[in-house]
């Protein structure tokens, strides 16, 4: 065999020797690719339940709020205010109504010249032209108002402008119609036409109805698009009511409680008429009044009716109550004697009757015709404290009378466990207490109506239905209110209250004066609460009537005893009672209806002066300048 068969070929060796190598390689290069491909496929895979999963929150955890929010963005939605129910006094005047208005308003995306249109609704609107201008420039909004509840002549004046981008909506707007009479009662309303303060805000979910709701689409630029209402809820109006209040009586008693106030240089003064049989308001009053048509100006005294928000001493009034209490409680009648002495002694302290006087018998009707506090401290001492306080309870005194109206107080009246030595004593003639000019109206009501205590209210009726009260509840026996209703005829017919003589007629009533209590805790001098209480015909009792002159000099006859005759001896005739003697009656107005008239002229030529006396005095400053100035 030849060398060259016997040896192998070098390049096939070399072949046969690479072949593995070359597989291997390839192997190699193919893992690679593999852990590359499953990488790729692995973040794939996470980016893919990354997306998922934000899919799913948006989509599912978050598609309330994104569609609410797409809603908002596409659509308006529009308050269409219920008609407030009317407001009637007990004749059917309209004390409040609701009228029909527009409110004024612009979308600035459709305003092409806010500068221009700015300027020509300052002219006819009024206000800031730069606050105007920036509100119809704010290209970020498509609503803005112009103007809230604006009345007929000012609607039509924008819309002769014909400003394109300024729109109208159907609104309702509040009105009294007699302005500040009985304001105070009927209360007011905000621009959103909830109530307030007063009747129209105690008795606001009877008189605000349910308001409607209109929902509106518009585009991307903002504009409504046409017959793109998605929803319509229409408002239901509220419900109209009637009161227990005469617009007469008490436009009455606010001008002779203005009387007072200015005659006597009163803090202020108060009035209450009631119906004694029903427990019907038929006026109540006090200073500084309130006007609900222009509620801005108001001060915030108008805000409060103190016949129900403030409390006083009575002072003597109350010993009506005091002898009501000893004759019911079999202690005493109107006519026992009492010895009385020159001064008696309460707690610590001595106390004086007015009038001087030594050892003296008066029966009980002559200790409330003398208004004589040592009299009435005998009388309660009769009683007895745990009988004087059991007959407190039964009048109510020691809580709100319930009367339909916000911010009542309850008065200060000292729990029996907490009296002291001076505590009856001092309550007998009406110190030592404190009510609401409301609880003790509604105490000497009692007594004019046979001894029965009712609810004082304002609403007669809602909706045509007439209201329900509680029925009232004896407190005194008809004979015990009898007794006392004839002694208090004797105090006005020959004691201390002639200032409430009315020709005519048989009025039973007590006066009170008493000093002011000071930060101190002590009393003031000559800083009196005058008050006047009582009621006619005293046989068959119509009317009572409550006055309070507060934080002056004066006294009760004669600080609030003028201004009870008058609103008595209105109310008598506007309800249509009978005088006894209808001719002194007749005389009795002629005569008054001149001192109307004298005063009334007084007061005209006092203000002309009053002008007169301001133009000199301008002009004799415009004078002193002028000359400064040359």
């Amino acid at each position: 065999m030849t060398r060259q068969n016997r040896r192998p070929n070098r390049k096939e060796n070399r072949r046969k020797l690479s072949r593995p190598h070359t597989n291997t390689q390839a192997q190699n290069s193919n893992s690679t690719w593999n852990s590359r491909i499953s990488r790729v496929l692995f973040v794939l895979f996470l980016l893919l339940i990354v997306v998922f999963l934000r899919l799913f929150y948006l989509q599912v955890v978050k598609a309330g709020e994104y569609s609410d929010l797409a809603q908002t963005q596409r659509t308006r939605d529009l308050t269409l205010y219920a008609k407030r129910g009317t407001i009637f006094d007990r004749s059917g005047n309209v004390l409040a109504k609701s009228v029909d208005v527009e409110t004024i308003y612009a979308n600035p995306k459709e305003i092409k010249d806010p500068v221009s249109a700015g300027q020509a609704l300052v002219n006819v609107i009024g206000g800031d032209l730069i606050d105007i201008t920036n509100k119809l420039n704010n290209k970020d909004k498509s609503f803005v108002y112009l103007s809230k509840k604006a009345d007929e002549t000012l609607v039509s004046q924008v819309k002769d402008l014909n400003i394109e981008g300024v729109h109208f909506l159907p609104d309702t707007k509040r009105i009294y119609p007699y302005g500040q009479v009985a304001g105070q009662i009927i209360g007011a309303v905000g621009t959103d036409n909830e109530g307030l303060s007063g009747l129209e805000m105690y008795y606001d979910d009877i008189l605000s109805g349910k308001n409607g709701e209109l929902l509106v689409e518009r585009g991307r630029n903002g504009y409504p698009i046409p017959n793109g209402v998605k929803k319509m809820v229409q408002a239901q109006n509220g419900e109209d009511i009637v009161l227990s209040i005469d617009i007469n009586i008490q436009r009455e008693a606010e001008t002779r409680m203005a009387e007072a106030t200015k005659d006597w240089g009163a803090i202020s003064s108060s009035a209450v008429v009631l119906n004694p049989k029903t427990g019907e308001i038929l006026a109540m009053c006090s200073t500084p009044f309130l006007n609900p048509n222009n509620l801005s100006s108001a001060p915030a005294a108008a805000l409060k009716l103190r016949p129900i928000s403030e409390v006083y001493e009575p002072g003597s009034t109350f010993k009506a109550l005091t002898a009501a209490f000893a004759v019911d409680a079999g202690v005493a009648n109107i006519n026992k004697n009492y010895t009385v002495p020159p001064s008696i002694k309460v707690g610590d302290h001595s106390v004086k009757d007015v009038f001087e006087h030594g050892y003296i018998d008066l029966t009980l009707r002559e200790i409330l015709i003398h208004s004589s506090n040592i009299g009435a401290v005998m009388m309660a001492r009769d009683t007895g404290s745990q009988k004087f306080w059991e007959y407190l309870n039964k009048f109510e005194l020691n809580k709100p009378t319930g009367i339909d109206f916000a911010g009542e107080s309850k008065g200060i009246l000292k729990d029996i466990d907490n009296w002291d030595g001076s505590s009856l004593g001092s309550m007998a003639f009406g110190q030592g207490i404190s009510l609401t000019p409301i609880q003790l109206t509604r105490a000497i009501a009692a007594i004019a109506d046979d001894g029965l205590l009712r609810q004082p209210h304002f609403l007669v009726s809602r909706g045509g239905e007439n209201v329900k009260y509680p029925e009232p509840k004896r407190v005194i026996s008809s004979a015990s209110s009898d007794q006392i209703a004839d002694a208090m005829e004797s105090v006005v017919s020959e004691g201390t209250g002639k200032a409430g003589q009315i020709p005519g007629f048989a009025v039973s009533a007590k006066t009170g004066t008493a000093q002011r209590v000071t930060k101190r805790g002590g009393y003031a001098e000559g800083f009196n609460t005058a008050s006047f209480v009582g009621f006619a015909p005293t046989n068959n009792p119509e009317v009572v009537v409550y006055t309070v002159v507060d934080g002056m000099a004066g006294y009760g006859s004669s600080a609030a005893g003028p201004a009870f005759r008058n609103i008595m001896a209105m109310a008598l005739k506007q309800l249509d009672i009978s005088p006894d003697d209808a001719k002194r009656f007749n005389e009795y107005e002629k005569e008054q209806e001149q001192i109307d008239k004298a005063r009334e002229a007084e007061e005209k030529s006092s203000s002309e002066a009053t002008k007169s006396q301001s133009k000199e005095s301008k002009k004799s400053k415009d004078s002193k300048e002028s000359t400064k100035t040359n």
